[in-house]
């Protein structure tokens, strides 16, 4: 038992010397690499997302790019020839002409009339940053919404925002939208444009607590399960217009058809749908009434 212990404290041991090592390969250096604007630094943070590279940090203002990197993986070298490859002197690389010339106006760094972002106040007004805060409205008064989720419309770029409910974000070429959500607010979407501060102002999801349904049915209505014509009538059609006539309470219903059928003994004959009572038989005071010719008449 006590050799495959002894393995096992020898195997994490080495384990762990080795992830140390590991820790302590990677190097950080600085250097200069020339750019004007938020653009650039996109474009090179985005360039240095290689493997062998930890992180990578540009400013607009100093120009200097801290890296974090590991020797064995990469040489910092191939580092300034990655930065070079996509349009900015470093200096141990310089870029190609007609690599520079192919960069945006705002980032022609060698141009001496292009704006270098030389102070704080010019960084600020950055055209390539959107900043701004989402809120949510609570009776009258504004409170931030932490984590909130803010994308360019069409596309999988976006931010959230922090514990302020503040964000900021680059611009996107193929979209001036922003499409801001967050659980239980209503979703919105808002053109960006020229803007480079807003404000959003989320509302709240109008949720009701409980939902009651009721219906009610026809007084009268064709059955239309019945293979045949099936008028059905409900007490409720009966007491429209009730009378001590059992005839007069089916006037209000256009499927039974009501008509004197003897002036002197005011009977009247129903027709349901158009059909009379043939083997009915007419009453008056219990005794037998018109008969023959007359049975259609009752009922």
């Amino acid at each position: 038992m006590l050799p495959k212990y002894f393995a096992l404290i020898v195997l994490l041991v080495t384990s762990y010397g080795i992830s140390a090592q590991n820790r302590l390969s990677d190097s950080a250096t600085s250097f200069i690499v020339n750019g004007t604007c938020g653009e650039c630094k996109q474009r090179i943070q985005k360039a240095l997302k290689v493997k062998g590279i930890t992180s990578a940090s540009w400013s607009p203002k100093t120009k200097i790019l801290d890296l974090k990197y590991s020797p064995s993986k990469i040489s910092i070298q191939q580092v300034h020839e990655i930065i070079s490859g996509i349009g900015h002197d470093t200096e141990k690389a310089k870029a190609a002409d007609n690599v520079y010339n192919a960069l945006p106006d705002c980032c022609l760094y060698r141009d001496p009339n292009n704006l270098h972002h030389d102070d704080e106040e010019a960084l600020e007004k950055d055209d390539d940053l959107v900043r701004g805060a989402v809120f949510q409205n609570n009776d009258g008064s504004k409170l931030p919404l932490a984590g909130a989720s803010i994308f360019w419309a069409g596309t999988n770029e976006g931010t959230i925002s922090d514990s302020a409910g503040e964000f900021s974000l680059f611009r996107h070429d193929s979209s001036d939208r922003l499409a801001i959500s967050y659980a239980g607010f209503k979703a919105d979407t808002i053109a960006i444009a020229d803007m480079h501060d807003v404000e959003i102002v989320l509302s709240t999801n109008g949720e009701l607590s409980q939902v009651i349904v009721t219906s009610r049915s026809r007084t009268s209505y064709v059955d239309s399960y019945s293979p045949f014509r099936t008028a059905v009538m409900t007490k409720k059609e009966l007491l429209k217009a009730a009378c001590c006539n059992l005839s007069e309470s089916f006037e209000t219903n256009p499927s039974v058809d009501v008509a004197y059928s003897d002036a002197a003994t005011g009977s009247k004959q129903i027709q349901l749908l158009g059909l009379s009572g043939n083997y009915t038989q007419l009453t008056v005071e219990g005794l037998p009434g018109p008969r023959g010719l007359a049975t259609p008449l009752g009922l």
